[in-house]
């Protein structure tokens, strides 16, 4: 508990903005780059959704592959 995750978003565009989705065992956990876990999260798995958009274009999201927190 504790660990902090981090989002490799990778390389986008110029002028594309970023916008995170993090969830908890389905449930909205945070919207930042990065996602603190939580004593409550052990056992559950943790996944984000980045959405890249940009003007006069469509929106991108990409979801990564669940992880989930260890029991300690």
């Amino acid at each position: 508990m504790g660990k902090t995750l981090k989002v490799k978003t990778g390389t986008w565009n110029t002028g594309v903005t970023l916008k995170y989705r993090w969830t908890v065992a389905g449930k909205k956990a945070g919207t930042s780059a990065t996602y603190k876990v939580k004593k409550a999260d052990a056992g559950k798995r943790v996944r984000v959704v980045v959405t890249g958009s940009k003007k006069n274009f469509a929106s991108v999201s990409k979801t990564s592959s669940p992880v989930r927190v260890a029991k300690r």
